[in-house]
């Protein structure tokens, strides 16, 4: 089994402000500078895409995967 790749800063960034916005129910709506990192975390299962009608913009939303990760980890510890 291969190491997961680590994070960027960038990552890190857009992560934590992704599950800050899942914590009051909302998707995360990235600036111009954080949509190669969304992208990037969403094809690695940490957000979800998600297109909001109401604004018409791609939003992303913290993923059960990235919750069932964070579970895990703090059983492991």
């Amino acid at each position: 089994m291969s190491e997961p790749e680590p994070f960027t800063s960038a990552e890190l960034e857009v992560l934590a402000l992704a599950w800050a916005a899942q914590q009051e129910g909302k998707a995360f709506r990235p600036t111009d500078d954080d949509f190669t990192a969304c992208h990037g975390l969403a094809e690695r299962g940490w957000l979800e895409r998600r297109w909001n009608n109401q604004n018409d913009d791609l939003v992303f939303r913290w993923s059960q995967q990235a919750e069932t990760a964070l579970d895990i980890n703090i059983l492991t510890r």
